[in-house]
């Protein structure tokens, strides 16, 4: 990877990219919603609305005060820049920006969301280290503290290594504290799942890092100007704002996994849930796709849901998937799985912003017994493949 030389952003310019990306979902005037109801029941503007900052909030170069948070992957490579900003009652907006143009995209989640206090989960982790005194956890020489990584996308953890064979890695994970080999001898075929671990810049070779530049800079570009008056800042608020989100109706409700390996199921759970289908459990859905440790398959998932309700309901994968697939999907009120390399996930919406690009409504069921959701700019690469959930006579999509 360092032959590839990816080109790094400063903190200032990752808090102006996440100024500029959040124009697109703050609206003038509206009451914040209640963490609760936007997780189960998301209520679209009132998410982000500009009334409801407390007047810290407001300042700074790149308009709002962000705290950044730096994310490493485990090869020590600066990932994220992470940047969040407190309004105030124990809530937070967070933006997850690209800390390199070899990433393609130069923001990959924006969220409502419970105040995340980064040195206490640290901390947290730390603890749970002492129960293994062979494990010491790792940190990098001139620095101070353990680098928070992304060990695959989007779970967080640490590095730590064992003292008997300092070469042997491993990652703890932020919220479960599962334990997870840094190089497991091999992964399972296909997974989508956790217990792997991947970096974005695993996908970076030579013959792309033109093409991954060129992605970067007509991604940059769709976003809103950075305004360069207050007056300009509301203004700018005001046009680059979308109509609204679209959701299902009624919108999808939040399905949290119920161990490390259960994030197919819990997404399944989530979709069938939404036809009506209350009776299957996450562990009856779990055993029916097949499920082993790292995951299941999408080929799997697919013959354990139609295994499960296809007299009622047909599953089928799709490789190719679009944005106007999900859009259309979305609005004949029909959540989906999104895919990638390491994981499953469910689309219960999509706003359209700036630039005419689509971001998706994702629900995401790890964190374990929690869960979390994210607005995602579309991918191709992120969002790898679709599997959808249909009855039986539906109405196909049409594109021109």
């Amino acid at each position: 990877m360092s032959v590839l030389k990816p080109n790094l952003l400063s903190e200032q310019q990752c808090q102006e990219i996440a100024t500029r990306h959040m124009l697109s979902f703050i609206t003038l005037g509206g009451a914040k919603a209640e963490l609760p109801s936007y997780l189960r029941r998301p209520s679209g503007e009132s998410l982000f609305s500009f009334d409801a900052l407390p007047e810290s909030a407001i300042g700074g170069v790149a308009w709002f005060n962000w705290v950044s948070h730096d994310i490493y992957d485990v090869d020590g490579l600066l990932l994220f820049r992470d940047q969040s900003l407190d309004i105030g009652d124990g809530y937070e907006w967070g933006v997850r920006v690209a800390a390199s143009d070899l990433l393609r995209v130069p923001t990959l989640c924006v969220n409502a969301r419970r105040r995340i206090n980064i040195k206490a989960l640290k901390e947290r982790m730390l603890k749970e280290l002492v129960k293994r005194p062979d494990l010491k956890p790792l940190i990098v020489k001139g620095e101070e503290e353990v680098r928070l990584v992304c060990y695959h996308y989007p779970n967080l953890g640490i590095l730590f290594y064992s003292q008997d064979d300092p070469a042997t890695r491993f990652v703890i994970d932020v919220w479960d504290l599962t334990i997870i080999p840094v190089n497991p001898s091999e992964q399972q075929e296909n997974p989508e799942s956790v217990n792997a671990v991947w970096s974005p810049y695993d996908i970076v070779v030579r013959s792309t890092v033109a093409l991954f530049r060129s992605m970067w800079r007509r991604n940059v570009n769709l976003l809103p100007a950075l305004p360069g008056s207050f007056k300009e800042l509301l203004d700018t608020i005001a046009k680059a704002s979308a109509p609204g989100d679209v959701f299902t109706t009624p919108p999808i409700e939040l399905v949290a996994r119920e161990n490390d390996d259960n994030c197919a199921s819990a997404t399944a759970q989530m979709i069938l849930k939404h036809h009506g289908e209350t009776s299957h459990t996450q562990a009856a859905i779990a055993d029916a796709m097949s499920t082993v440790s790292g995951g299941a398959t999408p080929e799997n998932q697919v013959k354990g849901i139609n295994k499960l309700v296809g007299t009622k309901l047909q599953a089928k994968l799709d490789d190719q998937p679009s944005p106007e697939k999900a859009q259309c999907e979305i609005l004949k009120n029909r959540p989906f799985k999104v895919g990638s390399s390491t994981h499953a996930r469910a689309v219960g919406g999509f706003r359209v912003v700036a630039g005419n690009q689509t971001c998706l409504h994702i629900l995401n069921p790890s964190p374990t017994s929690q869960g979390s959701f994210c607005y995602e700019p579309w991918d191709p690469i992120t969002h790898a493949n679709f599997m959808y959930v249909r009855p039986l006579e539906f109405e196909p999509c049409s594109f021109r």
